[in-house]
This record gives structure tokens, C-alpha cells and sequence, in this order.
């Protein structure tokens, strides 16, 4: 997509009100379909309530249908004060009532920039970040934020279809996207989606699927219980977005319900052939949030690192005083806390909004030898021990395809533990 006419639509987003912003929200999205970012979407489309005949019980004013078979919905209102009921009633139907409840990754509630304005918007929208206030859309924009939101979206999506194209020798997005749907994220599918069948838990005591026995088993040695303790077992691969639009850590969740409690676990999934894998997609400036180090000197490694992305283009480029080592001393005390970061998605408070689902407790990797499941803790300690660091981190530090001096990529040692 050209960036000035997607800068021109987004400026587009945020000068309209009312319908008018309808329809440059169906233009964005128009492109981005075009794209083979997205599957599709509908506008205006009715729900009914199951079990009832009456087809235009619940609006939403968007459903988007991304290319892993999940929806985004939008629900939107020229006033939050006034209307913020009847846009809730509508959500919480969709969600609680409709056929699409398991496949939903983000129900937003959009109301314009001027709502910034509202007292009630604002004491609200915050009582719902702290956990105070029950709110069934996921999250509460205003204009320009739902512009980010889907700015983010995009660009997380294009960086994953052009890590296909070129590994899997795709000649476009689209036909990227077409992977990415069928083949991509399957193992997510199967795990969320086998354990919902009728019989799947005596299936599961017999160990009649090794893979997914093997991730069971995992969990019932790790909270010390047996498999004639799970009494019901449910899971889904619909983890919610985070804030900023881009996608959580974990892949999928299980939870084992238990004669005496229930257990909830999430993975994250990393399905590869190769030795390292892509795992961290960033600007520097985020990576100084998240670490909270604005205006010291590791922010200004980090800065000159993203725009020389390389390790020898990186050190050339150090200006008097700088060295590698001191680089490594200021990181260090932060090392930890950015590969909790990049590898569960802990401390981003900023963008996490229902982290006991988005954080990503333990791995799975499946390669063409192996089917690994490790708790994402033991996992890192298992790297600073065995992996040469780098910057104090067991990372590799590089940048992402197309977008050198823009952004940081982080990418993960691929190990089985002995």
C-alpha cells in the first residue's frame, strides 16, 4: 500500500464524525482486503440470538474477518454518554448469544476523538483498565486510537505474510495470507478445537494423540495432579488483542477443570525448521517504554541500534565514549525483564488488557524432529545458561524485512533442553 495515500485515508479517519468516518473506516478496510491483509469484512452486519428467528437482534457496524479465521467487531456511536448502553447490549450479545463468540479477537466500542472531552468517557473508560467496571468490548476507542489500532494490525500482518513470502517463496501478500489461513497457525486449531470433541478426555487418558498428550501431561506434572482429576477440559485460539492492535504472546489456552480446582495455562506456539525464529517486532522507542529507560544512555543504544541494524554497522557508528561493553552493562540489569518481555509478554502494561490470557506461560515448539513443550521460564534460564549472549540477552538482534532503521526484531534460540 502506497504510505501517503494510507496516511491520507487515516487523516481521513480522524477528521470525520458520524457516517461520514463509516465510510473511510469500509476504505481502509477495502484496502487492506485488496491487500490480502485481511479476508474481508462486513458493514452493518444484524445478529440473531440463538434460539430465537428475529435476524437483527445485535448490530455491529464492522465485522472484520482476519486471515486466521478470527473476527474483529465494531461497535460504534456518535455519543458515549447517551448510547453507550444500547452499543454494550449489542456486543454483549454477540459475544454471549451468536455462533461467532469463539472465533472473536477484539470487540470494540468506537466513539469520536471529541468524547475525550466527556468526564463520563473518560472515568469509565478508566475504571474499566483497572478492572472496577464491567465492559464487554474488549476495548473502548476513540477515533484516532482505532486509527493506531488498525495502523498496528496491518503492519504486524505484513510483517508476517513477508516472512512467508519468503520462506515459503509466496509471490504476494495475498497468496501469503491464503498460507497463512490454511497452514500457518494449524496446530493452534487442532489443539483448541480436539479437546472440545465429545470423548476427547478418555482419548486423552488412553494417550491416543502423542502430540497432544504430551502437552497434557505437561500441565498435569506441573500442578502435580493426575488425569483422573480432570473432569472438563476447554481451550481456544482466540486470545485477545492487545490495546495497540498487535497480537498477544500466547497462541492458545487450556484450562483444566479439576475435582478441586481449575487450572488455566497458555502457550505460545513456534512451528520451524530453522535454528532461530523470528519472536519480537518493535521500535526502539518501545522497547524504551517497556524497560523504562527514556533519556538514559541505554535509550540512546537502543535508538542507534534501530538505525544501524546490524552488529558491525552498529558498533562503527558508536560515537565517542560508546563502546559494546558498556552497551552490555546497561542492559544487563534489564536483560531479564526484556526477555520476559519478548518471550511471555510481561511488562507491557500499557498494551496488555487481559493478560491472563495474553501472557504466554510456556512454549511449545514443534519442529520436523520434535515436539517440545517447556514452561517459558525454565526455557529462558535454560538459554542464559547455554547460548552465547548477545547485549546480555539470548536473543539475536537484527531488524525485520523492508523496514531497516524503522524497527528491532528479536529472534529466538531454538534448543531442546538435556
Amino acid at each position: 500500500m502506497d504510505d501517503e495515500k494510507a496516511k491520507s485515508i487515516s487523516n481521513k479517519i480522524k477528521s470525520n464524525a458520524g457516517r461520514k468516518w463509516d465510510d473511510v473506516v469500509e476504505e481502509k478496510l477495502t484496502l487492506l482486503k485488496d491487500e490480502g491483509l485481511i479476508r474481508g469484512f462486513d458493514r452493518n452486519l444484524n445478529f440473531l440470538h440463538a434460539g430465537f428467528n428475529y435476524d437483527k437482534q445485535y448490530l455491529a457496524n464492522f465485522v472484520i474477518y482476519t486471515n486466521d479465521g478470527k473476527r474483529i467487531i465494531v461497535r460504534s456511536s456518535n455519543s458515549f454518554r447517551d448510547r453507550v448502553k444500547i452499543g454494550f447490549y449489542d456486543i454483549d450479545g454477540i459475544l454471549r448469544h451468536s455462533n461467532l463468540k469463539d472465533d472473536i479477537i477484539a470487540a470494540i466500542y468506537l466513539v469520536p476523538d471529541q468524547e475525550l472531552q466527556n468526564t463520563t468517557f473518560n472515568s469509565t473508560r478508566e475504571k474499566f483498565r483497572n478492572g472496577d467496571y464491567y465492559s464487554p468490548a474488549t476495548h473502548i476507542f476513540i477515533l484516532s486510537e482505532f486509527t493506531n489500532f488498525i495502523s498496528n494490525y496491518e503492519f504486524e500482518n505484513r510483517s508476517i505474510l513477508q516472512e512467508i513470502i519468503e520462506d515459503k517463496k509466496a509471490t504476494n501478500l495475498k497468496e501469503a495470507g491464503s498460507y497463512y489461513g490454511k497452514t500457518g497457525n494449524k496446530l493452534e486449531k487442532d489443539i483448541s478445537e480436539s479437546v472440545i470433541l465429545n470423548g476427547y478426555l478418555n482419548k486423552l487418558k488412553l494417550s491416543e494423540n502423542p502430540k497432544f498428550h504430551q502437552i497434557f501431561d505437561f500441565i498435569v506434572n506441573k500442578h502435580h495432579i493426575s488425569f483422573e482429576d480432570i473432569i472438563n477440559i476447554k481451550s481456544s485460539n482466540s486470545i485477545p488483542l492487545l490495546v495497540s492492535g498487535g497480537s498477544a504472546k500466547a497462541d492458545i489456552w487450556i484450562e483444566l477443570e479439576c475435582v478441586q480446582k481449575k487450572i488455566l495455562e497458555t502457550f505460545s506456539i513456534k512451528n520451524t525448521t530453522k535454528r532461530i525464529v523470528s519472536v519480537h517486532d518493535y521500535t526502539s522507542d518501545r522497547f524504551i517504554e517497556v524497560l523504562n529507560c527514556d533519556n538514559t544512555q541505554l535509550a540512546n543504544y537502543l535508538r542507534l541500534f534501530q538505525e544501524y541494524p546490524t552488529y558491525s554497522d552498529f558498533e562503527s557508528n558508536f560515537k565517542q565514549g560508546y563502546s559494546k561493553q558498556e552497551f552490555e552493562d546497561l542492559m544487563n540489569p534489564k536483560s531479564h525483564m526484556l526477555s520476559e518481555w519478548v518471550l511471555l509478554g510481561e511488562h507491557d502494561s500499557v498494551n496488555l488488557n487481559f493478560p491472563r490470557f495474553q501472557i504466554s506461560n510456556n512454549l511449545i515448539i514443534n519442529t520436523e524432529d520434535d515436539f517440545l513443550v517447556y514452561d517459558s521460564r525454565e526455557y529462558l534460564n535454560y538459554l542464559y545458561a547455554n547460548v552465547k549472549l548477545k547485549f546480555s540477552t539470548p536473543f539475536t538482534w537484527t531488524y525485520p524485512s523492508k523496514q531497516r532503521g524503522k524497527r528491532i526484531q528479536l529472534k529466538l534460540p531454538i534448543r531442546k533442553i538435556t
